[in-house]
């Protein structure tokens, strides 16, 4: 059987052109929509064709916008359609043609249509399963917006009608009306894309503008505790206050492990083997084993001598509360600088240390100062479950800091503190 593609010149919407895969044989054909269009631009269904469109090589060529995408998908259909009729064909070699042409058809049959909003809080509860609460959360609050969305723009949002100038109104009310920051928008735009790849692989719909939603994030500072801070803090005396005081342990021990808050609120004392942490993190269920420091080790036998079998964790949202008053009554109150941007506007505001802690701030303080202690890069990467080097790269920053100093310290006859890393 042969497969290639064809585009339909007889289109009655004048502003598009489809594609179709005809799979032949023996001079029979079957003619199946790949649901996908090659946009005319203005220009005649001919003109856009010539333009647009490589019959030789059955492709769109690369001065189509989206081009790249699109071809995926195209030579990602074609491999289903091969794979499936080979599939058919093992256990009964001499099918026949008409049998092969049912299935397929019904194979590639449309859906019913399935609105955006349904769509989407089919998406949340099916993944609830899959990710994390918070992660739900998310999810949630972004479809509220996006019916906030449409409520203040008479924008009715469809699959169809995900495009650029709905980026743009989108992007224009995040801003404006939301008044978030670039880095918040740019997160929402990234829940909002894994919903639409979603529900595009379960041909809910066909749309693949969204590959076009290009956002920028600005680097963010990163708060961590300085090591006088953490001893500071691990040492500092909460015996008049019980829930200070725990707060701050299951705290200090996050700094010590550098998991995640909802990992350490899981821990119970019966994961622990020789000093080492079993973890099965929430959010990858991967097993990741984490050798315990001394410190680590003397928190956890502090509670489990007061006949716990695991760390007294409370909520996350009362976890950074207390958290702020703990730092506090530690002295953490260097001032800090936090710089970030609504669109194109700069803001700068003056905050104490301790107003920024937060139950992540464990988390990258074990990384920063891992790296700025000499531990080798993968090895901090294998210990906190970072699997790609983007979402640690924040990191680096800090530790270049290091880098530098020691090796002015190394190869200069006296010490220097002339470099500073911006």
């Amino acid at each position: 059987m042969t497969y290639n593609f064809y585009l339909n010149r007889n289109e009655k919407q004048r502003n598009k052109v489809s594609i179709f895969l005809y799979a032949r044989e023996n001079g029979k054909t079957i003619c199946l929509n790949t649901e996908e269009y090659i946009e005319t631009n203005g220009l005649s269904i001919k003109q856009a064709i010539d333009k647009y469109w490589d019959n030789k090589l059955q492709k769109v060529k690369s001065n189509y916008i989206g081009s790249l995408e699109l071809n995926q998908y195209l030579a990602a259909f074609k491999l289903h359609i091969q794979n499936f009729v080979r599939k058919l064909r093992e256990p009964n070699p001499y099918l026949s043609f008409e049998e092969i042409k049912e299935q397929l058809i019904e194979k590639t049959k449309p859906q019913q249509i399935i609105d955006f909003h349904t769509a989407f809080s089919q998406f949340i509860e099916i993944r609830k399963n899959e990710v994390t609460i918070s992660t739900t959360k998310k999810f949630k609050t972004l479809q509220n917006i996006l019916k906030e969305f449409e409520k203040s723009t008479q924008y009715k949002i469809t699959f169809k009608n995900i495009d650029l100038m709905f980026k743009d109104l989108l992007l224009n009310f995040l801003i404006n009306e939301k008044k978030l920051a670039t880095n918040t928008i740019s997160k929402y735009f990234d829940l909002l894309r894994t919903f639409l790849i979603w529900s595009l692989d379960r041909k809910i719909h066909s749309n693949t503008e969204f590959h076009k939603f290009k956002l920028k994030t600005v680097p963010t500072d990163i708060v961590y505790l300085t090591p006088n801070e953490l001893e500071k803090l691990y040492s500092y005396d909460f015996s008049n206050n019980l829930a200070y005081e725990r707060v701050r342990d299951v705290f200090c021990f996050a700094c010590y492990t550098g998991q995640r808050f909802s990992d350490v609120s899981n821990f119970k004392f019966i994961d622990i083997e020789n000093n080492i942490w079993n973890l099965r993190t929430q959010k990858t269920k991967e097993i990741n084993k984490i050798p315990l420091i001394d410190n680590a080790v003397n928190i956890i036998q502090k509670y489990e001598q007061q006949g716990l079998s695991k760390l007294p964790t409370i909520c996350n949202q009362k976890t950074n509360f207390y958290l702020k008053e703990i730092c506090k009554l530690a002295e953490i109150n260097d001032k800090i600088n936090i710089v970030s941007y609504k669109g194109t506007e700069r803001l700068e505001t003056e905050k104490y240390k301790y107003e920024l802690i937060t139950t992540h701030t464990a988390r990258r303080t074990f990384v920063t100062l891992s790296l700025e202690k000499g531990m080798r890069q993968e090895i901090v990467m294998k210990v906190t479950g970072h699997n790609d080097l983007k979402s640690f790269k924040k990191y680096l920053k800090i530790a270049d800091s290091v880098k530098f100093s020691e090796m002015l310290n190394i190869w200069n006859d006296k010490p220097t503190n002339i470099l500073k890393i911006a």
